[in-house]
């Protein structure tokens, strides 16, 4: 009986550790910019390119699929607890667009690119070319842009937090109820 709630807790202990997301400061492998992947021990700024060009990932240790990085660096990156990955939705990183911009454009001259605008420019209707009235754009609320999507990581993080508070009180008054009991079953009447 005791061996099964042993196994139960580290079973619940686990699933916590697996399902935990990116706290604040730690650096999600599939977001991440090349300048915040080389904070991570180990690694330098031409791995940082290789984890980009890998992404996306599933775990940390599926950091081995990067090339240049071994089981000892995986360990040390692992020891250093500041990597994570976060279930994110398909996305291009802004680095890989732009070089992929840049190498898709550099073919062109400058001629070349500026001549189709030019020639759309002079062809627009005067209603527009000559638009007199300003638009003025008010933010009144940046912070509430990201602390919205945080909030509602916090309320998860928070009921999960007591769902394991709740569970871990349940195997602490189970085992003192069955260490009691065992006891009155050795005790001399």
């Amino acid at each position: 009986m005791k061996n099964k709630l042993l196994f139960l807790f580290l079973g619940i202990l686990i699933t916590s550790v697996i399902c935990a997301s990116c706290e604040t400061g730690q650096i999600n492998l599939n977001t991440a910019s090349a300048t915040e992947l080389d904070r991570l021990t180990g690694i330098g700024p031409a791995k940082a390119q290789s984890i980009i060009q890998t992404r996306p990932f599933a775990s940390v240790d599926d950091l081995l699929k990067v090339s240049g990085i071994g089981e000892i660096t995986l360990q040390k990156i692992k020891d250093q607890a500041l990597a994570c990955v976060e279930d994110s939705p398909k996305s291009v990183s802004n680095e890989n667009l732009i070089s992929e911009t840049i190498i898709e454009t550099s073919q062109y001259s400058n001629e070349d690119i500026l001549e189709p605008i030019i020639e759309n420019t002079s062809e627009a209707p005067p209603l527009i070319q000559s638009n007199s009235d300003d638009v003025e754009l008010i933010i009144s609320d940046t912070k509430g842009i990201k602390s919205e999507e945080l909030s509602e990581n916090n309320q998860k993080t928070g009921f999960y937090g007591l769902f394991l508070f709740a569970l871990l009180l349940a195997l602490l008054f189970t085992l003192k109820y069955l260490f009691a009991k065992s006891k009155k079953e050795n005790e001399f009447r």
